[in-house]
């Protein structure tokens, strides 16, 4: 029976938010499952971050493009908030919290919904992983290589690797 035969209106889905299932769904435990299998081989630890955060540690780490995708509000307490819009700030975060009892470098490996406002908002599942603490282009290459063994081994032969940091490609082409 649907939900407007039992005398209700029809609720919509969020635009930009989707329902994941059969096919598609197993697809995404596949590559997680893959992700997560070498990551975890490669002494990689799972974390997990709220899904929430105080606005200012994206907004500090991500600086204007994101900044401008964060989906905020301001939570009833008055404190301004948004839904995570990437892994990477929040896990710095828990590392710099946690210094103390971390041996450097940590590695750490993480999946979950992320949160972006891009022509509206927009939710998708980010897989990915962290080498913190370790200089130099070594821990560069290990998660590039880590990326690309996941693809492989999904049998992903086809794709584009664009790096988005300038440091890594100059250490990456010796220049400077």
């Amino acid at each position: 029976m649907r939900y407007s035969q039992l005398g209700g209106n029809p609720i919509e889905r969020l635009a930009g938010m989707t329902d994941i299932s059969g096919v598609e769904y197993n697809q995404l435990l596949e590559a997680s499952s893959v992700f997560e299998a070498l990551a975890s081989k490669a002494g990689y630890e799972m974390i997990d971050t709220p899904m929430m955060d105080q606005t200012e540690l994206f907004v500090r780490k991500s600086g204007g493009e994101l900044a401008t995708q964060l989906y905020s509000f301001t939570d009833p307490s008055g404190n301004r908030v948004s839904l995570r819009p990437e892994f990477t700030s929040s896990v710095i975060r828990y590392f710099i919290d946690s210094d103390i009892q971390m041996s450097k470098p940590s590695r750490w490996q993480y999946k979950g919904p992320v949160f972006r406002h891009e022509d509206g908002l927009r939710q998708f599942t980010q897989i990915g992983a962290e080498f913190i603490g370790s200089s130099g282009i070594d821990s560069d290459v290990e998660i590039v290589n880590l990326a690309l063994e996941s693809l492989a081994t999904m049998g992903i032969t086809s794709y584009t690797l664009c790096l988005g940091h300038v440091g890594v490609l100059q250490d990456l082409l010796g220049i400077f």
